[in-house]
């Protein structure tokens, strides 16, 4: 009675199978049986999946109890109590990731290094540029709670929270610019930086004016600067 299902026909969800699933649809759960071989595939389909995470497309894992699979869990409980059990159940294919590769951990620094050396892995083969960059953020933000008072990868989340701010500050400060400032502060810069070009082509200055009260401020001084000896 649930629609919208397909079984992948095989011991492993291949990263096609994924690529052509994303093209129909914006949310894949992946449940498999609920025995060790079923937990070992799912953690083979998350790794080839997360390939093809993108911001619109949302990949979660289900994993039902021990000994089960969907076709029994709905044969004994009914479709209702599936779908209730999907809906607080299911995990994100990031934290199920994590979580997995966690358990291998034993907070050791070589423990450590291992699983951030993995997580960078598996960051940097997702195709998607803009989800690469926050699934990244969220392993080492992971990472940094396991080590909070010796964490490289909690500097390098901070320092990038920062630089994330700051880019943001700019560009805002950059809408609040008039098209005819940002023509002026061009010029001015290229005056500025080019200083002797301008001291033996002080002609090209015959012409110009500026409209900002601060641009004819500038250029006046800048220009007197140039003509004089």
């Amino acid at each position: 009675g649930i629609e919208n299902c397909v079984a992948n026909l095989g011991t492993a969800l291949t990263e096609r199978q994924v690529a052509i699933l994303n093209q129909f649809f914006n949310e894949i759960v992946i449940c498999f049986d609920g025995d060790e071989s079923g937990y070992k595939a799912a953690v083979r389909a998350a790794e080839n999946s997360i390939k093809e995470l993108k911001p619109e497309k949302q990949i979660s894992f289900l994993f039902l109890p021990d000994n089960e699979d969907p076709d029994t869990f709905i044969s004994k409980n009914g479709k209702e109590k599936f779908l209730k059990y999907y809906e607080t159940n299911k995990i994100l294919i990031h934290e199920f990731i994590f979580e997995n590769l966690k358990k291998q951990s034993n907070n050791s620094p070589t423990s450590l290094a291992i699983l951030e050396k993995k997580l960078r892995f598996l960051s940097n083969s997702i195709k998607d540029q803009y989800i690469k960059k926050y699934i990244l953020d969220f392993f080492l933000g992971k990472i940094s709670q396991l080590t909070p008072n010796l964490s490289k990868a909690k500097q390098f989340t901070i320092k990038h929270v920062a630089a994330l701010t700051e880019t943001k500050k700019i560009y805002n400060e950059s809408n609040a610019i008039t098209k005819e400032q940002l023509q002026e502060f061009s010029i001015l810069y290229l005056m500025i930086n080019n200083f002797n070009f301008f001291k033996k082509k002080s002609n090209l200055l015959d012409d110009l004016s500026f409209i900002t009260k601060d641009g004819i401020e500038v250029l006046s001084k800048l220009t007197d600067l140039i003509k004089s000896n």
